[in-house]
């Protein structure tokens, strides 16, 4: 392992199990000075999201680290450092990829990690719980992605977006813009589409377009979910305000908390949300003595 900037974080590669080569780690261990009191595996969202979530990213495990909390950052298959391209990845790679991390702290710290999820990493979170109930910890999850079709959708605007600036006419169709539906088409036809940046293989399409969170009933020891709002006036939007009236008749523990910060995650500045690191932190110290 190679030490990073805090005394108590190393990186590493993880042999993968699943899909080619190794998945780039970062490492905290909990602060010595406390006793062990749970552990984090960070599922992270996709995309730039992924690149502009890093601050916080490293932020929240410095903080769950010096509570006490172990925590295992990691790239998954095709994404950031670890290895595999874009368009090899997978959803069923990355949920063994949270396997494998899972696996790594239940062997060295002798405790059932939590999954602590931001935006599509936190609908895989979700997705994951379901086969491994009896594996993991709570669930922490910051403003997740709901349904994956409608994430497709926004991603595949992106395309669509850059056309327009860049005044690049569609190929397939001179003089006009490939629109979601054409680019959906594409990808039903078995072609891979670069969008911006980063390719997209059919197999993911086809598996976003499944999930939805409404189909899910989370089965973990605690559901935190922190969501992100413009300001304390902001009413949580429908869409959030449904899933959270389906679990709770779903007899679901669910802790649903709004806060108002930036969307650290997709500002073109670095942004982060210190109000978000307390919270979680103080959600997770509770848990442990719960459980305790």
């Amino acid at each position: 392992m190679k030490r990073t900037g805090a005394a108590s974080a190393t990186s590493f590669f993880l042999p993968a199990v699943s899909g080619a080569g190794r998945r780039f780690c970062i490492y905290h261990a909990p602060h010595p000075a406390q006793p062990c009191r749970g552990a984090f595996v960070y599922a992270p969202p996709f995309a730039d999201e992924m690149n502009r979530a890093r601050r916080m990213a490293a932020m929240q495990a410095r903080a769950f680290a010096a509570a006490g909390f172990g925590v295992l950052l990691i790239d998954l298959y095709g994404c950031g450092d670890s290895d595999g391209e874009s368009g090899d990845a997978s959803w069923e790679a990355w949920k063994d990829d949270l396997a494998l991390a899972v696996q790594w702290l239940q062997q060295r710290l002798h405790v059932r990690p939590g999954i602590w999820g931001l935006r599509l990493g936190a609908l895989l979170a979700l997705d994951f719980a379901q086969e491994h109930a009896d594996d993991i910890g709570p669930l922490l999850l910051w403003n997740p992605v709901l349904n994956g079709q409608n994430f497709l959708t926004q991603f595949l605007r992106l395309q669509l977006a850059g056309e327009m600036m860049s005044g690049v006419q569609s190929a397939a169709q001179p003089g006009k813009s490939k629109g979601t539906v054409a680019l959906r088409d594409m990808l039903q036809a078995g072609r891979t589409l670069e969008i911006a940046g980063y390719d997209i293989s059919p197999a993911l399409a086809l598996r976003l377009d499944s999930l939805d969170a409404m189909k899910l009933k989370p089965t973990a020891s605690a559901l935190h979910w922190l969501e992100i709002v413009r300001n304390e006036d902001t009413p949580l939007p429908a869409a959030q305000t449904r899933l959270a009236a389906h679990w709770q008749q779903q007899n679901v523990a669910l802790d649903l908390r709004t806060l108002s910060g930036p969307a650290f995650w997709s500002t073109p500045e670095t942004t982060t949300s210190p109000s978000l690191i307390e919270l979680s932190c103080a959600l997770a110290l509770a848990d442990s003595e719960q459980s305790a």
